[in-house]
């Protein structure tokens, strides 16, 4: 790194200032907390959960289902899947349990020992679906574990009962007694998934650090070429950032039947991730995506957070104005990933970014929420809605940050250069950053004041600069507008086609279709996609009427729903014929992802 550059890092730190470590409270001594995960294959609607505690000197214990799981922003309502409760204490005395709130329960101790038992529904995730069969589970900490007031601090062991002939996956220490791993605390338990079951695991190194794939469900795919792929995203992004910040990690594919994936959730140790087994079979790099965004969640996010979600709240939801950056900005190193490994080419690059815009545009929200509304309200609109997504939005802010920076610096800082200072002054140091700290750092490292880009991009609606700023890497942006015949915006998932998202006052609502529907048919055509469903409609004029097929609750139903019309942006990025030189070193740094001289120019 050239003297200037540790310079402008060092006036970094000066001008953002110290921070003081927060430590979560917890009180040590000599209790030991024990969980055991037991499934009866009697009795597959339930996760039997057990909480030993023992050498404790409390009179009570307050113990309670977390309200929310980090990384999904909403309010799934874990407590409510508890079907029954109780606590005995040493020799099996029943104790007293008292209910204090709608996902507390209070138990008075009598005695140094204390067993809890209870019984959870699984939770159903749109990334893995069914979370328990008669040959797979999957175990998400926050929907099964309860915690003890006071004692999450305090490590803990977490033993799995299984049926005969499962195996157990985990990304937590293993300990020498079968299916039992420790955490360092409760929070590391939560934010460390299991998988049991029957699936099969493949495992690579990095650094001597071991990486876990683990496959349940069907497809026919080239686990080689999966593996080569997954690993050169692993390999650029722990090169990209200079460390390994885990002992182990394991991804945790879920290969869920038709051509409907089921996204990822992060962990700082793993990832859960449900794929499209017939988008698999016909291409493994379908899985590159949401691979690799999981897998830069590792750092950011997991490790680069907002201040609000250094710990969690279990009372309320955390509410951030940077999931913009968390997440979108994720979205687009997702993107970066691929193209400097070699997994897309420049032209699935561009064509991506083309997407983006696309998708952006075609939102009439953007004219009255900004990206930080979108952040901080995630909890009242929710992933699917049409309006601002901080994942879309977010990631053309992070391509607008890299190009200007690299275009205002001549190529010497970039995008990149945010991301590890963003590492290394406060993922490090452990403690989270403010909102106004990523607009600092771009400033400070570029040495150019962007404080009207955050104004009016970030926090602001104006319409974001696509041409101009792709021009600074020798590219055009041509965006027009069209309209074409639709019936309104609608997202479905599953085997069923349940629809988790519809339109209001679209054609097909004011048909009578709602959310939780599911979607049988369309002019007697069964649908298996939402890309299949535009097509059909495509091919009927304005005004038209076709039947649509659903069944409501237990009742199927033909309704008519008249054709309407929307606006569709086609966006094309092409290369410039006649580049300026800076335009060309701009475009190669950002696509190899190099800053300062091309490597054959530097002495």
């Amino acid at each position: 790194m050239k003297a200037r550059l540790w310079l402008v890092i060092i006036l970094a730190f000066i001008s953002l200032g110290f921070y003081n470590l927060f430590v979560r409270s917890g009180e040590s001594g000599h209790e030991n907390i024990r969980y055991v995960l037991s499934i009866d294959e009697a009795a597959l609607e339930f996760f039997k959960v057990k909480i030993i505690i023992e050498n404790t000197t409390r009179d009570r214990l307050i113990f309670s289902m977390p309200r929310w799981s980090p990384g999904a922003y909403r309010i799934p309502n874990y407590s409510a899947a508890v079907a029954t409760f109780e606590a005995n204490g040493s020799s099996g005395k029943k104790l007293s349990v008292q209910k204090i709130g709608a996902d507390s329960w209070q138990v008075v101790l009598a005695g140094d020992y204390l067993v809890v038992e209870y019984q959870v529904e699984p939770a159903y995730e749109t990334w893995s679906q069914v979370a328990l069969d008669s040959s797979y589970a999957l175990v998400e900490g926050p929907s099964v574990f309860m915690y003890a007031a006071g004692m999450t601090a305090l490590p803990v062991t977490v033993e799995y009962e299984v049926p005969h002939g499962w195996q157990v996956a985990s990304p937590l220490l293993p300990l020498s007694a079968p299916n039992t791993f420790r955490a360092e605390n409760y929070d590391v338990l939560i934010d460390s998934p299991a998988q049991l079951g029957n699936f099969s695991r493949y495992k690579f190194d990095v650094d001597n650090v071991p990486i876990e794939l683990v496959f349940h469900g069907e497809s026919h795919f080239s686990v080689d070429s999966f593996l080569v792929m997954v690993e050169k995203i692993c390999d650029y992004q722990i090169d990209f950032f200079q460390e390994i910040p885990f002992e182990r990690y394991v991804f945790f594919y879920k290969l869920l039947p038709g051509r409907g994936g089921g996204g990822g959730l992060e962990h700082a140790n793993s990832a859960t991730i449900g794929l499209s087994s017939e988008r698999l079979a016909l291409n493994v790099m379908s899985a590159a995506e949401v691979t690799a965004h999981e897998f830069f969640h590792v750092w950011n996010v997991k490790r680069i957070r907002p201040k609000v979600l250094e710990t969690i709240d279990d009372a309320a939801e955390e509410r951030t104005d940077a999931l913009w950056f968390s997440e979108g900005v994720t979205s687009y190193y997702e993107a970066l990933t691929l193209v400097r490994t070699g997994i897309w080419n420049a032209a699935g690059f561009f064509n991506e970014i083309e997407r983006q815009i696309e998708q952006l545009q075609e939102t009439g929200d953007r004219h009255a929420t900004s990206v930080v509304d979108a952040s901080r309200f995630i909890w009242e609109r929710g992933y699917i809605n049409s309006g601002v997504s901080f994942y879309n939005k977010g990631e053309l802010l992070g391509l607008l940050l890299d190009l200007t920076m690299r275009n205002t610096t001549g190529n010497r800082v970039s995008l990149d250069e945010v991301m590890h200072f963003m590492n290394w002054w406060f993922a490090k140091e452990n403690r989270g950053f403010e909102e106004n700290d990523i607009a600092r750092a771009v400033s400070t490292l570029s040495q150019h004041d962007f404080s009207h880009f955050f104004e009016d991009y970030v926090a602001g609606t104006s319409e974001l600069p696509f041409a101009e700023t792709l021009a600074y890497a020798g590219l055009s942006a041509d965006i027009h507008t069209s309209w074409v015949p639709s019936i309104g915006e609608v997202i479905f998932v599953g085997p069923h086609n349940r629809l988790v998202y519809v339109e209001t006052d679209s054609p097909i609502f004011n048909a009578g279709v709602r959310r939780d529907d599911s979607l049988l048919q369309v002019e007697g055509v069964e649908i298996g996609a939402l890309s299949q469903l535009e097509d059909l409609v495509s091919q009927f004029e304005t005004g038209s009427k076709i039947n649509i097929g659903v069944l409501s609750g237990a009742a199927e139903k033909l309704l008519t729903v008249t054709v309407g019309k929307k606006e569709l942006i086609d966006c094309e990025i092409e290369l410039l014929a006649n580049p300026s030189e800076q335009q060309l070193l701009v475009r190669r740094g950002w696509l190899a992802g190099w800053t300062g001289l091309a490597p054959n120019q530097r002495n």
